[in-house]
C-alpha cells in the first residue's frame, strides 16, 4: 500500500477553503497550458514534494522547476482539464487533502500526441500567500500514446 491508497475520513470544509483549493488547481492547469513556469511554481510551497511517477519524487522549487523546464521543451501545446476537487481536513494541522480527476492531452513538438487520465492527490497548506500545494501525487488510470511510466491507481484485481 502506498501513500495514495489511504482514504482519509471526509471532513467538512467551508466553501471559501474549497474554492481556494479549486482555484489553485484550475490555476495550475492554466499556467501549465500557457507554459508559464513561474506561475506554476507560485502554486507550490518552497519545500513542496512532487511525486509524479515511480522513482520520480522531487522536492523543492528548483527540483520541480527542472522537471517542468525539461517537459515544456518537449510540448508544443497541452490541455489540462481538472474536475472540481473533493476536499477534506488534512491529517497534519493546518493542511487540507484534495483529490481532483484530470485529463491531460499533450501535443509534442514532433507532432505526436499522448493523453493521460487520472487524479491529482494533493496536500495543501495555508501560507501567508494563501493555500498552496505542499505535496502533489499523480495517480494515473489510463494513458494513450505514451510509454511513460506513471503511478497507477491500484485496482482490486492488481
Amino acid at each position: 500500500m502506498n501513500q495514495f491508497d489511504k482514504t482519509s475520513a471526509m471532513s467538512n470544509v467551508d466553501f471559501s477553503t474549497w474554492m481556494g483549493i479549486n482555484n489553485v488547481l484550475q490555476g495550475y492547469a492554466d499556467s501549465l497550458d500557457r507554459g508559464d513556469l513561474n506561475s506554476i511554481l507560485m502554486l507550490f510551497t518552497p519545500d513542496a514534494i512532487w511525486d509524479y511517477s515511480p522513482g520520480f519524487m522531487r522536492q523543492g522549487h528548483e527540483a520541480i522547476r527542472s522537471f517542468f523546464e525539461e517537459r515544456l521543451q518537449v510540448f508544443a501545446r497541452t490541455s489540462h482539464n481538472v474536475c472540481p476537487p473533493t476536499v477534506s481536513i488534512g491529517l497534519e494541522s493546518g493542511t487540507y487533502e484534495s483529490t481532483a480527476y484530470f485529463m491531460a492531452t499533450h501535443l509534442l513538438r514532433d507532432e505526436s500526441r499522448y493523453t493521460v487520465w487520472g487524479r491529482y492527490v494533493d496536500v495543501f497548506r495555508m501560507t501567508p500567500s494563501g493555500l498552496l500545494i505542499s505535496r502533489r501525487g499523480v495517480l494515473t488510470h489510463v494513458t494513450e500514446g505514451t510509454d511513460r511510466k506513471y503511478n497507477l491507481l491500484a485496482r482490486k484485481n492488481d
